[in-house]
């Protein structure tokens, strides 16, 4: 069954972790393909890292799919709320320019959609 999760262009207001099934992604502004996300994999990592980002691309579900869903507000209620944003903030300032990928977990190298 396909579902649209997100649309290219919006607020990205939530991450997904993916636990199982496969989420494709279409970049209306790239021919370049971009390979499905699978088990264990995030998208829209990126909201975060920063809110009131946009999103760069649509994801829709290719099967039946299940995911962990981190919305952003709440992850930076929750920094706040540990005495962690500052530095949450200052880090990603200094690593995230480099890459963030929601694929393989590596930061600071390159980003998913490379």
């Amino acid at each position: 069954p396909q579902s649209v999760m997100f649309k290219q262009g919006e607020v990205a207001t939530a991450a997904f972790l993916v636990l199982q099934g496969v989420v494709a992604v279409m970049n209306t502004t790239s021919d370049a393909p971009i390979p499905p996300f699978t088990a264990g994999m995030w998208l829209s990592e990126k909201s975060l890292v920063g809110l009131g980002l946009r999103r760069s691309s649509t994801g829709f579900t290719r099967t039946a799919t299940s995911v962990v869903t981190v919305e952003a507000e709440k992850f930076y209620s929750l920094l706040e709320r540990f005495g962690l944003r500052d530095r949450y903030l200052s880090f990603c300032s200094e690593h995230f320019w480099r890459g963030l990928c929601g694929r393989c977990g590596v930061l600071g190298d390159h980003f998913s959609d490379e």
